[in-house]
């Protein structure tokens, strides 16, 4: 259905809207930043396919284009961390200054040198950070009319009317370096009601900002009932060693009974063979009734002795299973930690930072 961008800004100025940006796919409108004067509010308009808007030769106007959500994934979660501290040792002193890259450090245990290449362009990881948060904030308007767009510099991430995420890049758009939410309404439902549009918005708006209040509560109070277990963290890492040095022992004596084992075995494989060579020399009713006999017994005990070395060698495969899987998952857990904690120490700064700003 044609429509034309004159006839529609004008119902817009009618009713308190003023268009500030077109968002278009082959010069076809898809999505419009209003910004109403009345109330100093901005939100989005949202164009079904079933109009025709076309704008062409307009400085308000950007082409905008779809990013699939699985090239998005792709991308690492942002992390907010450098790349240049090497020694480890700096955490062991009270004083001593945090490095600017944890991760990294502990990486430069594992191995001399690492080459690491970042393809992943800057609109791509701020695409990645907008779908990690939107994932949260569109439950706020899930079954609502009403939906919501998060915008960072030449990316958005809107929600649309069945509650999925649809992604853009913005060509030759310079916004904010700062993100932005913004409430979306739909074109029809704008036809169906104009009046009461802009109350709508601002309160869908209240209430998003109002439930991201009540969360930042709530996770502060997870938080610090995290941090009150840290002491979990050294009597848990103490325990799994102690576990890990009584395996190290076990494996060891095992080891050591397994060779005396080995050697018991070689006495009597060659007892067997001496005792078979004599009856070979020495030929003989008697001779070889004794020698039989003592043939035997020696393979009687050679396979008792055999049936302890299968045992001693099932137990040190078990052990040495279980000293890997120990070492491994303690390693990755321990590893994580270290990280996910240099990452809230970084969010920490940055909230501690957001508090001056707002002070000033």
């Amino acid at each position: 259905m044609p429509l034309s961008i004159s006839k529609l800004e004008k119902l817009l100025n009618d009713n308190g809207f003023h268009i500030r940006t077109i968002f278009a796919v082959s010069h076809q409108a898809t999505h419009i930043e209003l910004f109403n004067a009345r109330n100093a509010e901005s939100c989005f308009l949202y164009i079904p396919s079933k109009y025709e808007i076309e704008v062409r030769d307009s400085s308000r106007a950007f082409e905008i284009s779809y990013v699939e959500e699985n090239e998005i994934l792709k991308v690492e979660p942002e992390r907010d961390v450098a790349r240049d501290y090497n020694k480890l040792e700096a955490y062991l002193s009270a004083d001593a200054v945090l490095p600017s890259d944890v991760e990294e450090s502990l990486k430069d245990g594992y191995a001399t040198e690492e080459l690491m290449k970042d393809s992943n362009s800057s609109e791509m990881k701020d695409l990645r950070v907008l779908h990690d948060q939107m994932q949260r904030l569109k439950l706020c308007v899930k079954n609502l009319k009403y939906k919501l767009v998060l915008m960072l510099r030449e990316v958005m991430c809107v929600v649309r009317r069945d509650d999925t995420l649809d992604y853009f890049q913005i060509k030759s758009y310079k916004s904010s370096n700062s993100k932005r939410l913004l409430v979306v309404m739909d074109l029809e439902n704008f036809f169906t009601n104009p009046q009461a549009s802009a109350q709508d918005v601002a309160s869908v708006k209240n209430g998003v900002y109002r439930i991201m209040t009540e969360n930042q509560f709530r996770h502060t109070r997870v938080v610090t009932a995290l941090l009150e277990r840290k002491t979990d963290v050294t009597t848990s890492s103490e325990a799994v060693y102690r576990t890990k040095e009584g395996i190290d022992r076990m494996i060891a004596k095992l080891e050591q009974l397994l060779e005396r084992v080995s050697q018991t075995e070689i006495f009597k494989i060659e007892s067997i063979d001496e005792a078979r060579n004599r009856s070979v020399l020495n030929p003989g009713i008697h001779g070889e009734i004794g020698r039989s006999q003592e043939i035997f017994k020696c393979e009687k005990e050679l396979q008792g002795v055999t049936n302890l070395k299968q045992e001693i060698v099932r137990e040190l495969v078990a052990l040495r299973s279980q000293q890997a899987s120990l070492a491994l998952e303690m390693d990755g857990i321990l590893y994580q930690n270290a990280v996910y904690i240099d990452k809230i120490a970084i969010n920490f700064k940055k909230l501690n930072t957001l508090v001056g700003k707002i002070d000033k």
